[in-house]
């Protein structure tokens, strides 16, 4: 299986010809598309996307992901092979986060000279990103394709930080409901916490605050907190959008208060 996720959008040609590409190299293909619709030149999405989606892939599925701002410049292409799976892309970090959760074994520095086609400065999903998942899919060595280096850009994990009275918070990620997601893990809200309300502080505004564990129960009038599929808290609202009601967008901070 090869997995794609870009920033190309569905209106243009950009990830058919892709699909087309690595077609052309094995037909028998099998793809699944994660999302096409990350934020343009939004590495940090794109990131927090791909550590929801990867564990859930089969072993040995081969992710392809293009988000990259810095396409054409002296910025390398990987092959990034873990115990589970194969990672193509960018070096610019998109990987970080799905890697915190695999072990690497190896990672491959693409090598434009090792592809037939020429290689232009604008489009490497299709000239160098698409042709190594083709040529991976049909079980050839990665170091065929490049060589092998140790080092990659990483992008660090916003980390939370637990207080007295509760926890500092930030959101890392907005969704097509308008549901913000968070950094801080659901472990650390037990059911008790569910009868209780809490304050959120952020930019000198106080808001009360409950905690629940599905969407259902949630207030429609005012944001609440969802322990959710993620893993990590975030706020929403039923039937709304808690991204417009509390006008919040990714890497808004905030203090949750016990």
């Amino acid at each position: 299986m090869i997995t794609l996720t870009t920033d190309f959008g569905t209106t243009d040609w950009f990830v058919a010809v892709m699909k087309g590409v690595i077609t052309a190299f094995n037909p028998k293909a099998h793809f699944t598309d994660i999302t096409h619709h990350i934020s343009p030149g939004n590495i940090r999405e794109a990131a927090f996307v791909l550590k929801q989606a990867l564990p859930w892939f089969p072993q040995k599925t081969i992710h392809v992901a293009v988000v990259d701002p810095g396409v054409g410049t002296s910025r390398n292409g990987l092959i990034i092979e873990t115990e589970t799976h194969f990672l193509v892309g960018p070096d610019n970090g998109i990987f970080s986060w799905a890697l915190l959760d695999m072990e690497i074994v190896r990672i491959i520095r693409l090598d434009a000279t090792k592809f037939s086609s020429p290689v232009s400065n604008t489009f490497h999903g299709r000239d160098l990103f698409a042709p190594a998942a083709a040529r991976l899919s049909l079980g050839e060595n990665p170091l065929n394709l490049g060589e092998q280096t140790h080092s990659m850009i990483q992008i660090d994990w916003p980390q939370h930080e637990v207080t007295n009275d509760g926890f500092l918070g930030q959101v890392l990620h907005k969704d097509r409901f308008g549901n913000l997601i968070t950094n801080l893990p659901s472990a650390y809200i037990s059911t008790d916490d569910m009868t209780r309300t809490f304050e959120v502080r952020s930019h000198g505004k106080v808001l009360p605050i409950e905690i629940h564990s599905t969407y259902h129960h949630a207030s429609s009038n005012n944001p609440a907190l969802i322990s959710a599929s993620t893993g990590f808290l975030e706020f929403a609202i039923k039937d709304g959008s808690a991204a417009h009601q509390l006008g919040w967008e990714t890497g808004q901070s905030f203090e949750l208060i016990r």
